[in-house]
């Protein structure tokens, strides 16, 4: 069991008093570790959000620039480019099919 004493001297009537106060650190640890582990929980999840923040961001520039678009070639080059951004890691290949191969329900 982990202990932390406390030792105070003291003068009282001319003679020396020392005091010691034992306490179980036990708790204290435990606490910690809790707190620790929570803290990097938080760094963690910190991180993710930033990530999900950039994607929306990203996202929303992608959409005003679709939206701006006046052919399919620049909608194409905006998706390519933003494609790269948004999923830097991964590679593929971006295929379109023309409207009129798509039927309506």
């Amino acid at each position: 069991m982990p202990v932390c004493v406390t030792l105070s001297e003291a003068t009282a009537g001319g003679t020396r008093i020392f005091t010691a106060i034992a306490r179980d650190r036990t708790e204290y640890r435990q606490t910690a570790e809790r707190l620790q582990k929570a803290n990097s929980l938080l760094e963690e999840k910190v991180v993710e959000l930033q990530e999900r923040t950039r994607v929306v961001t990203l996202l929303g520039k992608m959409s005003d620039r679709l939206q701006a678009a006046t052919n399919v070639s620049e909608a194409a080059a905006i998706i390519a480019d933003f494609g790269g951004q948004l999923l830097p890691e991964d590679r593929g290949a971006f295929c379109t099919t023309p409207a009129s191969t798509i039927s309506s329900a």
